[in-house]
């Protein structure tokens, strides 16, 4: 009665999703529920099946062992294979990096290569003054030069190219 006035009043009124009504049997249960159980029944009561509970606590125990010790070896196969195939990963990471360097040394090779190509071809050309012969030949040799920093086979400095830059900072 009470709680029916307090449920008028607005108040919270909980229920259980069980009702306790007696039965007459004892049951007992393991894990909430979901393990092993017994029960009284019409021929045995559950003083005598006991042992029979006990009996299937240990077994389902024993059982719940042998499944965690199955999961910790394959999670420690799992992690074997991991770092195994992280190794692996990184060589080949670093095979590519590699090989993506050697093209780009061939890139500048070729690059150097046409370049060279072009000033031989510049040489023959016939001049029309001696001062056209000068500047050619001092664009030749500037040629040449930056040919011979580009080449990874020569690999040559250049004062201007190989300077690092430093862009002034806007603030005083």
């Amino acid at each position: 009665e009470k709680d029916i006035q307090r449920r008028k009043a607005g108040h919270y009124d909980y229920r259980p999703p069980w009702t306790f009504v007696p039965s007459g049997l004892l049951i007992v249960q393991s894990r909430s529920g979901y393990g092993p159980k017994v029960q009284d029944g019409k021929r045995k009561g559950v003083e005598e099946l006991l042992n029979t509970l006990l009996i299937r606590i240990a077994t389902e125990g024993a059982e719940s062992l042998r499944r965690r010790e199955e999961r910790e070896i394959k999670a420690a196969e799992y992690e074997r294979k991991y770092e195994t195939w992280k190794i692996l990963k990184e060589r080949q990471e670093a095979e590519q990096a590699a090989l993506t360097a050697l093209e780009d040394e061939a890139k500048r090779w070729e690059r150097a290569e046409r370049i060279r190509g072009f000033l031989r071809a510049m040489a023959d050309a016939a001049d029309s003054s001696e001062q056209a012969r000068a500047e050619k030949s001092a664009r030749i040799d500037w040629g040449h030069a930056k040919a011979n920093w580009l080449d990874p086979l020569v690999n040559r400095r250049d004062d201007i190219l190989d300077t690092p830059l430093e862009k002034p900072s806007e603030f005083f």
